[in-house]
This record gives structure tokens, sequence and C-alpha cells, in this order.
């Protein structure tokens, strides 16, 4: 080897060896730094992911909040369809408003006990009292219970044929309380007196219904006894 060829072996040792260290250095310390900045990257991204779903969240609650009377009255209405309890006092107070309001008369009410609903079998058709109703209704052997009850009614009404369907209308689409219609009975009306100087109405219509009222206590179950006697309107 001439001495014009060592100050070239020199560079390319010089060259190689900077290399060397240049690799060394990216491995070392370049490189694990790239991976955590990218991964601080990953992290950053996943966050505003998250932030941007919290924020569809926030705002979905927002709307919600400002509909919450509406939520609350369509809560209370679904109560008064549905009460804790009987309440068949206000209920037959209902019907002879009803009755008063459609130009009918309401002769006579028959309040049955509550009684338990089964998922096994659907409500029992209401008996004429209060004893036979309950028996009814008894809740079968093995039946689950849905910790829903039944009020058997039976109400008696005479007037005129129209009348009366508006008071079947009005029982089911206008008052509160979801009653459910087993069994409707017409006939020729009865006329048992006559209002001094008035005819008697030869067009009177009688009708027997039979309806069973739903109650979903909160929860302790409801009595067995009947809230309401059985009564009668005039």
């Amino acid at each position: 080897m001439t001495r014009g060829q060592n100050p070239r072996i020199w560079i390319a040792g010089a060259a190689l060896l900077a290399l060397l260290v240049a690799a060394l250095g990216y491995l070392v310390l370049i490189g694990p730094q790239r991976d955590e900045t990218d991964t601080v990257r990953s992290n950053v991204a996943a966050a505003q992911a998250q932030g941007d779903v919290l924020q569809q969240r926030l705002m979905f609650l927002a709307k919600q909040n400002k509909d919450l009377p509406k939520y609350q009255a369509a809560l209370a209405k679904a109560r008064l369809a549905l009460p804790a309890s009987s309440a068949m006092p206000e209920f037959l107070h209902t019907l002879q408003t009803i009755s008063n309001t459609t130009g009918t008369t309401l002769t006579g009410l028959t309040v049955g006990a509550p009684a338990a609903m089964t998922q096994s079998a659907a409500p029992a058709a209401p008996a004429a009292s209060t004893s036979s109703s309950a028996a009814a209704n008894a809740t079968a052997p093995g039946a689950a219970s849905t910790g829903v009850f039944t009020v058997a009614i039976s109400a008696q009404l005479t007037g005129p044929r129209p009348n009366l369907a508006e008071f079947l209308r009005q029982l089911q689409a206008v008052q509160p309380r979801a009653v459910l219609v087993t069994q409707l009975t017409e006939g020729a009306a009865t006329v048992n007196a006559v209002t001094p100087g008035k005819a008697a109405n030869s067009s009177s219509t009688s009708l027997s219904l039979s309806m069973q009222a739903f109650i979903s206590p909160a929860s302790a179950p409801v009595s067995a006894q009947p809230s309401a006697t059985p009564s009668s309107g005039g």
C-alpha cells in the first residue's frame, strides 16, 4: 500500500465510522422517540374521538332534558290509565259524570275484588258479585303473576241507543283510565216510573256492560277487598 492511498483509507474509515455512529444513534435514540411520538399521536386521536362521542352524548342529553316536561306529562297520562291503586270511588264518579253528560241513566254498578293477572291466562270475565268475581279471577296454581291486578265492574244503563253509543265512546276514548270491555248486552228498557208530566220514552234501550279496570301497584300488593262498594247511579 502506497502513501497516497493512506488518506483515502482513513477518509473511508472515518465515513464508515460516522455512518455506524449515525445508525446506532438512530436505533438507540431517534427510533424509540419516533415510536413514542406515534403512540402519543394515536392516544391523542383516540381521546379526540372519545371527546366527540361524549360531546354528541351531552347534546343528546341536553335535548332530552329540554323534553323532560313532555316525558313527565306522558308518564302522568300513563299513570292515569294504569294507576297504582284501585281508585274506585274516583272511577265510579267518572262513570256517573259520563252518564250525566251523555243523557243516559246509570241504574246500577257492581264492583268486584282486585285479582292478580297471570301470564298463563287472559283476564277472566267479570262476575256479578264480589265473591264470585274473586273466585273467577283467582290466580291459577303455578301461574306466574304479572304484578298487575284487575277489577271486574258491571254497569247497567238506559237511554236512547245513540246516547248509549256515546257513553261507550267516552268510556274508551275520553276518560283517561284504561278499561277492557268484556261483554255488552242490549235489551228493551223497563220503565219503572214516569216523571210527572212526561211520557215514557219508548225508544229507551237498556245496556248491561261488563268491563275490567287495571291496577299496577308500585310495590305492595293491593288489598283483597274492593276499594269501592257496589253503588248505583240515578
